[in-house]
């Protein structure tokens, strides 16, 4: 991709009197979100920019550009809310329009939320409710982003599915088995109290000396 360099110019109105530490924190604090989106402005616009450049450079001839979406794109993410107008390309081999950002995986479909958005809130479910942490994550971030309980619960569970998942392990020559287990808070749909279960994992070495790895992990199960 390269390097990209920004130029950027920021001005301050500054008070002639009873001005401290904490008044210039609180400053910077609510500019946040202007600077963060006037960088995030450029680096799509960029990216983007080299992203045509490459697809037209490896199929010579197949993409053409074909104007800007009419609707900006809003993406809710951990720095505030942005709003992106994204490209269009002609693919005059599928004779359909195309956009390169999405088309090259950079942008998921029909996603507000960025996966680092709601890390902090998949963190918070561990101690707190669906519903509180999606409040408590508003208030950190002073209502800027928002994200309910529901996407939430969607985008853990997602999480658990790409972090937690196994392939069949039964034809691997394991020589040891260790079980352990504990009891947990389980939580149904907007945070329904479950009441507790048994959580169990294994892992498994391949040989004596070899290093114990994770083969599963189970709740309420024996």
């Amino acid at each position: 991709m390269g390097e990209i360099e920004i130029d950027l110019t920021l001005q301050f109105k500054m008070p002639e009197s009873g001005l401290n530490v904490n008044g210039i924190l609180m400053g910077l604090r609510q500019a946040n979100t202007r600077t963060y989106s006037a960088l995030l402005q450029v680096l799509f616009s960029a990216i983007e920019e080299q992203t045509i450049e490459q697809i037209q450079s490896e199929y010579p001839g197949r993409y053409v550009h074909n104007g800007y979406q009419t609707k900006e794109r809003e993406l809710r993410n951990s720095l505030g809310l942005f709003h992106y107008r994204l490209a269009w390309s002609y693919d005059k081999v599928e004779q359909k329009t195309v956009v390169p950002l999405r088309a090259t995986g950079f942008l998921l479909q029909d996603r507000r939320y960025t996966e680092e958005a709601t890390e902090a809130g998949i963190g918070l479910v561990i101690y707190l409710s669906y519903g509180w942490s999606s409040k408590e994550m508003a208030r950190i971030r002073e209502q800027v982003l928002s994200v309910s309980a529901s996407t939430l619960h969607r985008r853990l569970r997602e999480f658990a599915q790409q972090q937690c998942s196994w392939p069949d392990l039964k034809k691997l020559p394991y020589r040891f088995l260790m079980v352990d287990g504990t009891v947990v808070r389980l939580q149904g749909y907007k945070g329904t109290n479950l009441g507790r279960g048994e959580m169990h994992w294994t892992l498994s070495p391949l040989g004596k000396d070899e290093p114990f790895e994770p083969v599963g992990f189970w709740i309420e199960k024996s």
